[in-house]
């Protein structure tokens, strides 16, 4: 009974577990349970389904009402009676995409909980419409056999990380039947609020009943298990994420069964290069395509390497990363394989003296142990402890993995490297032909590439989707070629000088090609098709909009110019967009992630941050505003929009081509551009399914 349940009048996830502490022993013995969501999402609906285990269980039922937030106009049309089937088709839309997207566990065995309540006639659902930008109540009742009443309000950021405890800045306020005097002020007003929502009598929301054709796509997520079986898996994985941050040294890696709703297998081109790498001594570089799974291929090599008998002393892996959001997706990642990672960056004040515990408790175990630590670049360059703590490991016991491994053709960088027994390079795009000295540094630690696998090979084994690639030429106006034409001739003048062995202003030479790439990124022609573009199609979630460096002769800082242009574009035509840039925090850039992957935004916009290795959901279509001439940055930016997920059939891809007006095709630094424009178009075009009709379009 809920009187028995020990429970308190406030909970904040800065010192308790609110799924463990909160939920589960509320709803042990609920009979009912009403609730209300902030918004429309999935993790809203994870939200509603957190600790719901003990009420399958008890065989209780469960009303949800979720936030669904519309313009104004379609509001005030919905209180008309109009436009009611466009909103259940939209919300119908929305549902089918987050099905076809779900990858993280725990989401998916939470709304299986739901389906399956939804299936056996236990869960009703209504949508509660306001106008867009108004607060929406996150409050919910349990109640029990006895009629003793729980009613709770939640935070505002509630809906924020929603999926994991220790991530998300969240606090709930309790309030109990069987104090009386305190629950008449509060509780019967949780109460009355949310009876008015459900029965549509609050005068700024509209109340409409989740729609037959909804209610038949959630029940078709049901997985088909029994009651007992969708509890064991639900209490299994909500239990073992509470026991994640617990857990360090010594438990060993073990492959999953599934990862998201996909059972765990690896592909052909995976054992592969697995079989190669090893045959090579446990060192090498493999060249995989971007979103052909360089990172499950290494975490299961680890698994399988620290489970054999040869490292039955212990086994330590060390994963090195360019960036820190790029550390936190591979922590993410290696948690479905039973690892867990310390993160190494940031002041070492954050992780130092845990590294330095871990590593002792590591070397001093008796059992087979296992850890790993995960680095960025910077860290093993820039801080002398973290490598002094790791060569306390005997070298015979650690393996390296250096992810988009074409970053550490540094000398200064590899000389930091820990003497490791087994050593991978990842990379799509580790050397071009050119780049002689990036091989032989690379090699020189890695060895050489040990197996490839393309974007070619990877959409005809269907591990990538084909797509469409439309070239939009755009052409400099007199003024922009007048500009082009002196950068390229003030850069020519201080190469020559250089080339003569003449000491030059490095950094004037570097502003020069900053310069005419942000002039070739912005042309004001690029803007105008863009607008003309998105005109003409209807709005798309799992957009990306790849912007330029700024403007051009703005300050160096100044790297937002081209997205702001680029989003008030998208904004006066209704997108819903979001900057994603290296300047915000990790922890926003998360969210927006998450917000992009439920589609309550359609669109990034963004730079380099997504060029590398970041993983981003699956992406039906991206704007290519501006590429650099390394080819590396249009082939991971294509690799990209490339992944596959159910129900995609194809990727389309826009490159904003730039061109010279034509009275100046025939200057050479516009023969020059124009080549080299042209190499990305044909490489682009080369293996996109409309192929035919670019032959001749340059």
């Amino acid at each position: 009974m809920l009187i028995r349940a020990g429970l308190k009048v406030s909970y904040s996830s800065e010192n308790s577990s609110i799924v463990k502490d909160f939920y589960i022993p509320a709803l042990r013995d609920a009979q009912c349970y009403y609730r209300a969501v902030g918004f429309f999402s999935s993790a809203s609906l994870s939200i509603a389904a957190r600790g719901l285990a003990p009420l399958l269980r008890s065989g209780g039922d469960m009303r949800l009402i979720i936030g669904y937030p519309v313009s104004v106009e379609d509001f005030e049309a919905i209180k008309r009676g109009v436009g009611l089937n466009s909103q259940h088709s939209e919300i119908q839309r929305q549902i089918s995409e987050f099905f076809l997207n779900l990858e993280d566990d725990l989401e998916c065995r939470r709304l299986d909980a739901l389906s399956f309540l939804v299936s056996s006639g236990r869960l009703q659902i209504r949508f509660a419409l306001r106008p867009r930008g108004m607060y929406h109540e996150k409050i919910g009742i349990i109640a029990d056999s006895d009629g003793e009443k729980v009613a709770f309000i939640g935070s505002a950021n509630e809906t924020e990380n929603a999926l994991s405890d220790d991530l998300n800045s969240e606090s709930i306020n309790a309030y109990f039947s069987w104090y009386e005097e305190i629950y008449n002020l509060y509780g019967i007003d949780i109460e009355e609020r949310f009876e008015k929502l459900w029965n549509d009598n609050q005068p700024v929301t509209k109340i409409i009943p989740a729609s037959k054709e909804f209610i038949e796509r959630l029940a078709e997520f049901h997985s088909g298990k029994c009651a007992s079986q969708i509890i064991k898996a639900l209490e299994g994985i909500e239990t073992k994420i509470l026991e994640d941050s617990q857990e360090e040294i010594g438990e060993l890696p073990k492959l999953p069964e599934y990862i998201g709703r996909h059972k765990y297998q690896l592909r052909t081109h995976q054992e592969i290069a697995l079989k190669a790498w090893a045959e090579n001594h446990y060192h090498g570089i493999m060249k995989l395509a971007t979103g052909t799974g360089k990172t499950v291929t290494a975490l299961h090599a680890s698994t399988v390497l620290s489970n054999h008998q040869a490292f039955n002393r212990g086994f330590c892996l060390i994963v090195s990363v360019p960036y820190q959001g790029l550390a936190e997706q591979w922590y993410e990642e290696m948690k479905a394989f039973n690892i867990h990672a310390l993160l190494c960056y940031k002041s070492q004040s954050l992780w130092l003296q845990e590294l330095k515990n871990r590593i002792s408790e590591f070397n001093l175990s008796l059992e087979p142990a296992f850890l790993a630590l995960v680095v960025v670049n910077d860290t093993l360059r820039d801080n002398p402890s973290f490598l002094a703590e790791v060569n306390k490991i005997n070298s015979d016991r650690i393996m390296f993995v250096g992810d988009e491994c074409h970053n550490h053709a540094n000398l200064k960088l590899l000389n930091k490297f820990p003497s490791a027994r087994l050593r991978l390079g990842l990379s799509a795009t580790p050397w071009s032909e050119r780049e002689v000295d990036k091989q032989e540094l690379l090699e020189s630690y890695y060895g050489e590439i040990v197996t490839e696998y393309g974007i070619k090979e990877a959409i005809e084994d269907g591990v990538l989707c084909p797509y469409d690639y439309h070239p939009v030429i755009c052409k400099m106006n007199d003024e922009e070629a007048d500009q082009y034409e002196h950068l390229t001739s003030s850069i020519a003048k201080l190469e020559a000088t250089k080339e003569s062995g003449k000491p030059i202003n490095e950094d004037a030479l570097m502003y020069l090609y900053l310069n005419r790439t942000r002039l070739l990124g912005n042309l004001t022609s690029k803007l105008q098709a863009l607008e003309s573009l998105v005109s003409r199609q209807e709005i798309i979630s799992h957009t990306l909009f790849y912007c330029g460096e700024g403007g051009y002769e703005n300050d160096v800082g100044d790297d937002e110019y081209a997205i702001d242009e680029v989003t008030q574009i998208l904004h006066r035509r209704g997108w819903r967009t979001s900057k994603f840039t290296s300047q915000q925090s990790l922890s926003l850039r998360k969210k927006i992630m998450n917000s992009f992957k439920n589609t309550e935004i359609d669109a990034l916009v963004s730079k380099r941050v997504l060029d590398e290795g970041i993983d981003v959901p699956a992406c039906t279509q991206a704007f290519i505003m501006a590429s650099t001439r390394n080819e590396r940055q249009y082939i991971q930016r294509r690799g990209r929009v490339l992944r596959k997920s159910l129900g995609k059939d194809k990727a389309v891809i826009y490159d904003f081509v730039a061109f010279p007006p034509e009275n100046r095709n025939h200057i050479n630094c516009f023969t020059s551009m124009m080549q080299q424009e042209k190499q990305r178009v044909d490489d682009f075009s080369l293996l996109s399914i409309n192929k035919a009709n670019l032959d001749h379009l340059l």
